[in-house]
């Protein structure tokens, strides 16, 4: 009866390893197979975005891909993931992205609770948006640089940390205004953000500290926007009256 039982323990443990080891090895597979084989069947672009991605390389955990766009110019989009994180429940990625007129570095992790971003540092130069700003007709000139932004939000819109500067090189700027297109000298412009679970807080400055606009994000959503008359003047436009605000705005945004 004992090596009856034994029999029958043994068999069913060996069954056991077996499965263990067929989804092991599937599981070895599909992380470790080329990028080319699953990003299709994960990331479909529709033609109607005009978003295309060619030439993918390396695997799940590290690889490339360029990513074509008919808003923007095209850029090449890398990533390094982390396995270590996935035990903890986190899926955390070093990532970049690089084109003729762009080049960002950063490092994302995401989680059950929401995203984080830190680290997010680089320049755009104004033809990499060129594309987009055709749109509008509109053209500018310019380097928008960003110095380590770092934020924190989750998947239910709470907001979290919130710290980093970006910097506007200034440059001229052509729009249609009246149907007449006008050219504006833009001054150089920092933007500083800063903030926590209280709310999210950014100032426009100049190259003198002055005040050109405030930005703010309540935990509950409400944004809001005040652009400043000193703007208005470094820009050259004249404006009635004297309130240091020319326009307030506030929208729910989640």
């Amino acid at each position: 009866m004992c090596l009856k039982s034994s029999h029958v323990f043994m068999k069913f443990f060996n069954i056991k390893l077996v499965i263990i080891f067929v989804a092991s090895y599937l599981l070895v597979l599909v992380v470790t197979a080329p990028i080319q084989w699953w990003l299709p069947k994960i990331i479909q672009p529709a033609p109607s975005t005009g978003i295309l991605l060619q030439n993918p390389q390396g695997n799940i955990w590290q690889g490339q891909v360029h990513v074509l766009s008919r808003e923007v110019q095209p850029v090449t989009v890398s990533w390094d993931l982390s396995p270590y994180k996935l035990i903890l429940l986190q899926a955390a990625v070093d990532f970049s992205l690089s084109g003729q007129d762009i080049a960002l570095t950063g490092k994302a992790s995401f989680s059950p609770l929401g995203m984080r971003l830190r680290q997010l540092s680089g320049y755009a130069d104004e033809p990499f948006v060129a594309p987009l700003m055709q749109q509008y007709k509109t053209q500018v000139t310019g380097r928008l640089t960003v110095q380590q932004l770092a934020f924190n939000l989750g998947w239910n819109h709470s907001i979290g940390d919130l710290e980093g500067q970006l910097v506007w090189s200034g440059g001229n700027a052509q729009m249609s205004v009246n149907r007449r297109q006008q050219t504006y000298q833009v001054p150089m412009m920092m933007l500083n953000l800063q903030g926590d679970s209280d709310g999210w807080l950014g100032q426009v400055l100049g190259s003198q500290q002055q005040s050109f606009m405030t930005l703010s994000l309540t935990p509950e959503g409400r944004a809001s926007i005040s652009v400043k008359r000193l703007l208005a003047e470094a820009l050259s436009i004249q404006l009635p009256g004297s309130t240091e605000s020319i326009l307030d705005f506030s929208q729910q945004v989640f």
